[in-house]
């Protein structure tokens, strides 16, 4: 009896995975498709996120060089008067 349902569910389980299964052409269909439907951003969109994006990444660069900078010579300080 439990081999039985054992064996329903695989035949259930490989009938599901053959469904889902997709062939390539029809991968490329739906791919198309779906690029039809997004919305391109215009150029002046992009130029403004592309500014965005420099900026703030000109700004974490920043930050992080200056908390370097301050931090070595932290270390160099502490070295200086524990050092020798």
């Amino acid at each position: 009896m439990a081999e039985d349902k054992k064996e329903e569910k695989k035949v259930k389980s490989k009938k599901e995975k053959d469904k889902n299964k997709k062939t390539g052409g029809s991968w490329f269909r739906e791919t198309k498709a779906e690029l039809k439907k997004v919305v391109w951003p215009n150029r002046e969109t992009v130029m403004k996120n592309t500014g965005t994006v420099l900026l703030c990444s000109f700004a974490v660069g920043a930050c992080i060089w200056v908390f370097d900078f301050a931090a070595t010579n932290v270390v160099r300080m502490i070295l200086t008067i524990f050092g020798s």
